[in-house]
This record gives structure tokens, sequence and C-alpha cells, in this order.
């Protein structure tokens, strides 16, 4: 099962692990601001308006940026930042990646967001043509 840390505790994780970098580096000053603005733009980052490849080619951008300085994310903290990031209409697959007994990779997370995210659409387009109908019907 996929646990579900808190925002703190994942930022938490995530710092220990730049802390411990940082401390192994001679040019701590630099990398310091540069991975701290990285991870907080990391946390900060929403889906929005944003197609799901959009919006995870983002969080990849921003993963390689900490990785070039030597800050490793693992899959399970990439998959809490991702959904973390989603619109409420995804809370039914939200709720169904925490309650999985395996863990996703952040691969596998990408296949299901676009099947996800089909269906959304899919979804919407049906209530589009329910509700044309209905105006016509009148």
């Amino acid at each position: 099962m996929v646990s579900e840390p808190t925002t703190a505790a994942t930022q938490n994780l995530t710092m220990a692990a730049l802390n411990s970098t940082m401390a192994s580096s001679s040019s701590t000053s630099t990398m310091s601001s540069s991975s701290v603005a990285n991870l907080g733009e990391l946390h900060n980052l929403k889906k929005g308006s944003d197609t799901v490849d959009v919006y995870l080619q983002k969080i990849k951008v921003v993963r390689d940026k900490l990785l070039a300085v030597g800050v490793i994310m693992d899959d399970e903290e990439l998959l809490h930042i991702a959904i973390k990031g989603l619109l409420k209409e995804y809370n039914a697959f939200i709720s169904a990646i925490r309650t999985r007994s395996t863990q996703l990779s952040f691969d596998e997370l990408s296949t299901m967001l676009n099947a996800e995210e089909e269906s959304l659409h899919e979804g919407l387009e049906v209530k589009d043509t329910i509700f044309a109908l209905a105006a016509t019907a009148n």
C-alpha cells in the first residue's frame, strides 16, 4: 500500500537528502540556493489546465535539475508530488492509487494518469452531448 506522507514530511525527506548532498559538496552556497529553489518549485507544481503529459514533464525537468546537483528523488516521492498537484476531478483516481498494495513507478503513474485524463475527457464529451440533446428536445 502506498502511504500518504504529509507535505511537510515529504519536504523534510527531500530537504534531508539535499542537506546530505550539500554537506559532501565543496560548492555548498551555489548549490544550496538553486537546489532549494528547485525543491520549492517541485513541491508547488500544480496540473492546472496542463495536459497530464505537460504536467509530468514539468516534474521531470525539476527532478533532473535536482539530480544534476546530486539530489536524488525516488519514485515514491515523485508520485506523492505528482498526486498532490492534481485537480479535484482526479480524486477517485488518487484514492485508488493511495490504496494500492503495490507501489507504482513514475512511468506507470504516467501511463495510468494519461488513461484517467482520457476517461475524464470522454466523460465531459458525453455530458456535453446529453446537454445538447436535452437543449434541442425543448
